[in-house]
């Protein structure tokens, strides 16, 4: 037995020199602690050992051991994440106009698909809320993969402007959004950073899921003309082509996709400063059931009406964006043309 324990200190002392630990081991004090100048002889001229105190003191080592390897993981895995975040949200996408375009493309198409159908809107929240939901299938998508696709309009008690700053703002993102655990800027175009960038978005896990999704999305901001003072337009896309390669994904979240999200802020008549949103949200989950996909979407998008409402109504401190950075480009007139039959439809 006394042999098994010196040839299993041997081994720990030969692992020990790939750890900070091996200074316990390479000290000599082990050796000593097992030498046999502890034993003494027995009435049969063998070597009596106190196995217990030495299985014990095996054991502290084994323990001391794996602490100290469970320690340099975590380091060495904190170290290459912390370093992977910083290389990612300091990259500056140089061109954004293929995938806007693109964005651009995609919004009219769904909303010539949208304006074919009468779909009846439901009244929620006190009747603060309209809804409606239908499932579509998208680009890249096989025909018969269809996600439910939420469409929404309420009013909020700040002006267009003002709600556009809220919402195009990450920091704001899990405010607004209580299924939201934060978002963040990974990159911007260089003409109009503040309102065509790309978005690193995570969510709250969800007890169908194994992991908690995110979204790296494209969003882009355009200004519309109207009789009553200009109109927002925002258009959210998954991030692909030129923005694709700067989403790399990670293994603590599930990579969901926007297939499109558009939301339209618009001066509501009579009412001073308040805004008309209008909101179409279709996203894609891998591995989340269909029938969990419908309930949730529509949901979340009612609480995010909802909360939105309350935020935007509490807010005393208003961001002023368009004093540091250029304002959102001119929204195309043929989507334009597209979308305003659907805000009174």
């Amino acid at each position: 037995l006394m042999c098994l324990l010196r040839f299993l200190v041997a081994i720990f002392i030969y692992l020990s020199t790939f750890s900070d630990s091996g200074k316990i081991f390479q000290s000599g004090l082990v050796l000593k602690q097992f030498s046999l100048r502890e034993s003494s002889k027995n009435k049969f001229g063998g070597t009596s050992i106190n196995v217990k105190n030495h299985i014990t003191q095996l054991l502290g080592i084994v323990s001391l051991s794996l602490r100290d390897s469970v320690e340099r993981w975590k380091r060495n895995f904190v170290t290459k994440k912390r370093e992977t975040d910083d290389a990612l949200f300091k990259i500056n996408i140089e061109d954004f106009t293929e995938d806007v375009s693109e964005a651009i493309q995609l919004a009219t198409s769904y909303a010539q698909e949208i304006n074919s159908q009468d779909l009846p809107w439901k009244y929620h929240d006190a009747e603060k809320v309209q809804m409606k939901k239908v499932r579509l299938s998208s680009k890249g998508l096989s025909p018969s993969e269809k996600w439910p696709c939420v469409i929404s309009r309420f009013s909020v008690e700040v002006s267009p402007r003002e709600l556009l700053e809220i919402l195009v703002d990450s920091r704001l993102a899990a405010v607004v959004n209580r299924f939201s655990a934060g978002r963040r800027d990974v990159a911007a175009s260089r003409d109009r950073p503040y309102y065509e960038k790309l978005l690193w978005a995570r969510c709250k896990k969800v007890v169908v899921s194994v992991r908690p999704f995110d979204f790296c999305s494209l969003l882009a901001a355009f200004e519309a003309p109207g009789a009553l003072g200009p109109s927002w337009v925002l258009l959210f896309r998954r991030a692909e082509g030129t923005t694709g390669r700067h989403c790399p994904t990670s293994s603590e979240y599930q990579r969901a996709e926007t297939l499109l999200g558009i939301t339209v802020l618009s001066p509501e008549q009579g009412r001073g400063k308040v805004t008309r949103v209008w909101s179409l949200s279709h996203n894609r989950y891998p591995g989340l059931p269909p029938a969990w996909a419908d309930r949730s979407s529509f949901a979340g998008a009612l609480d995010y009406a909802t909360q939105l409402m309350r935020v935007a109504a509490s807010r005393t401190d208003r961001l002023q964006g368009e004093e540091t950075f250029p304002g959102p480009a001119p929204l195309p007139p043929e989507l334009w043309a597209r979308l305003r039959p659907l805000l009174d439809h």
